[in-house]
């Protein structure tokens, strides 16, 4: 491990010859046309090959622009055609004489840690891979402090992320208890710096690392990116790692209750135990955390909730005061605003009310053209009300498919989540329109005409359809 003291203070080497030689041939190219005598001069200094600036002035010299440039032009050429080895020792001198050059910021210390990292890479032995990984290693540890120290332009979150990478590549090559920190640390440190900036798949890291080490830990950062973050993909990646974290979702469960017995008011806690509850089947027990979460936070989304759920258990009158609440609350959104109409719809269908169904079908229409379930949900109440009305059925009863499957189409048009279910409604419904024999006893009943639905049974439809020929 090199010394803080030392990072940057390798002279940089003498060039084999052939080497000087190539940039000899650069170097007439680029003066040529000048005087004999000063070729001559200038091919005899190449000839003896590029000498460390160092020795080229005195020790105590301030090194001059000059000089900077070169060694700053010779490392860069050479780091750019990933000739690293070639790079670092002049590299290691801008490293000690000149850190801030060209734009006072810290590129030189990052190509430093990455050119020792892709030399070790290339080792032929483990000793010789190592001292590389050695030498980034110190770097990582102590060019931060002298990166401040200089003043010069840096991103704190980036330096704690590229520690992070490097362990998570390379820690396997060091003895552990040898390290300064792990890799979950690194990346900790990272996020308490920008957790907004902090990638998912870094976040994923750390969560990985912690549970490892602790599950509490785990669980706690998990609790703290959900406060910190507003991110489906990272909070899909927060709800498989905790599920991964218990063999059951009664271990789950149970880890839940306890930590609601030391925080019974905590509303993600009661949303997370509602959420069990609905996976394990306990219904009795989800009423009951449901009211407590609307005591709580009494939102759109909770009464949506558990109306949901009155519906589901058949309970249509609770269900639709619930909805009813919902669509008073302050933060209801257009979106949701539709679900509970088409919801409402469902709780009156099941009734049998089918015109009240219709309306907030209607209502959940208007607000989302495409809603296609909507539509398909009036063609159901249709074919509902031929099914619902009583005596043989009459080519009358049978015209209202027409209206019933013009629903069906446009559920699919609307939305082409709903393609295969309108289809297969079609294709059930268009074999009971009226038959050939119908429409000639018809007069109004022409292929292509308007038709109105406003009779008998049907008097609360009062809707126009087109007639259609038989399938």
């Amino acid at each position: 491990m090199v010394d803080h003291c030392t990072i940057g203070s390798h002279q940089p080497r003498r060039y084999p010859r052939n080497v000087a030689m190539t940039r000899t041939s650069s170097l007439h190219a680029r003066f040529f046309g000048v005087p004999i005598a000063a070729l001559a001069l200038l091919v005899l200094v190449a000839a003896l090959g590029p000498q460390p600036l160092a020795a080229q002035s005195n020790e105590d010299d301030e090194p001059s622009e000059t000089d900077i440039r070169r060694n700053y032009s010779l490392y860069w050429e050479d780091f750019q055609n990933e000739n690293y080895a070639m790079a670092l020792p002049n590299l290691e001198w801008i490293l000690e004489h000149a850190p801030h050059f060209p734009r006072d910021d810290d590129r030189n210390f990052r190509r430093a840690i990455e050119a020792h990292e892709n030399l070790a890479q290339r080792a032929d032995t483990e000793e010789a891979r190592m001292e590389h990984l050695n030498r980034a290693l110190d770097i990582l540890e102590n060019a931060p402090e002298r990166i401040k120290e200089l003043e010069l332009r840096h991103d704190e979150y980036r330096w704690a992320r590229i520690y992070g990478v490097f362990l998570q590549t390379h820690g396997h090559h060091f003895d552990a208890d040898a390290l300064p920190k792990t890799e979950v640390d690194a990346y900790l440190t990272a996020y308490e710096m920008d957790p907004e900036r902090m990638d998912p798949y870094f976040i994923d890291r750390i969560i990985s690392g912690l549970t490892d080490r602790d599950r509490q830990e785990a669980l706690d950062f998990m609790d703290r990116v959900e406060q910190e973050r507003d991110d489906s993909e990272i909070m899909e990646m927060i709800t498989e790692a905790r599920d991964d974290l218990f063999t059951s979702p009664e271990e789950r469960y149970e880890f839940i209750v306890s930590r609601l017995e030391n925080d019974p008011e905590n509303p993600d806690l009661l949303q997370e135990r509602y959420n069990l509850e609905e996976r394990m089947g306990m219904r009795d027990q989800m009423y009951e955390t449901a009211e407590k979460l609307l005591d709580l936070q009494p939102s759109a989304q909770a009464y949506f909730d558990v109306g949901s759920m009155y519906l589901d258990d058949g309970e249509q009158n609770e269900a639709i005061a619930q909805f009813e609440r919902a669509l008073e609350q302050d933060d209801l959104t257009d979106e949701l605003r539709a679900d509970i109409e088409f919801n409402m719809g469902n709780a009156f269908r099941q009734q049998d009310r089918l015109p009240q169904a219709r309306r907030h079908y209607r209502n959940a229409i208007d607000i989302d053209p495409s809603y296609g379930a909507a539509y398909l949900a009036i063609g159901d109440l249709y074919t509902q009300a031929v099914a619902n009305c009583e005596g043989p059925m009459e080519r009358e009863d049978r015209a209202v498919y027409w209206l019933a499957v013009e629903y069906y189409e446009r559920a699919r048009d609307a939305d082409p989540a709903m393609e295969r279910a309108a289809n297969q409604k079609i294709q059930t419904f268009q074999r009971f329109f009226p038959n050939q024999e119908a429409l000639f006893f018809r007069d109004d009943w022409e292929v292509g005409a308007s038709f109105r639905i406003d009779y008998g049974c049907y008097s609360w439809i009062n809707e126009s359809t087109t007639v259609r020929a038989p399938v």
